[in-house]
């Protein structure tokens, strides 16, 4: 599952951090939340990320 913009990528990407969640369990709920937040234009270089993210239009440009 890769998400990539809108109101569905944030659905998604809650999915998958609830997921991770259910897994880790190193996220809090509140982290959950703080993070579903930020809007996908902001995700890239966001300071509270932990790992390096890039935003795609498509697999082509990966």
């Amino acid at each position: 599952m890769s998400p990539t913009s809108g109101v569905g990528a944030s659905r998604q990407w809650a999915a998958i951090l609830l997921e991770r969640k259910r897994r880790m369990s190193g996220l809090s709920s509140g982290e959950l939340y703080e993070w579903c937040r930020i809007p996908y234009e902001k995700l890239e270089g966001h300071p509270a990320r932990k790992i390096a993210f890039r935003l795609c239009r498509d697999s082509a440009e990966m």
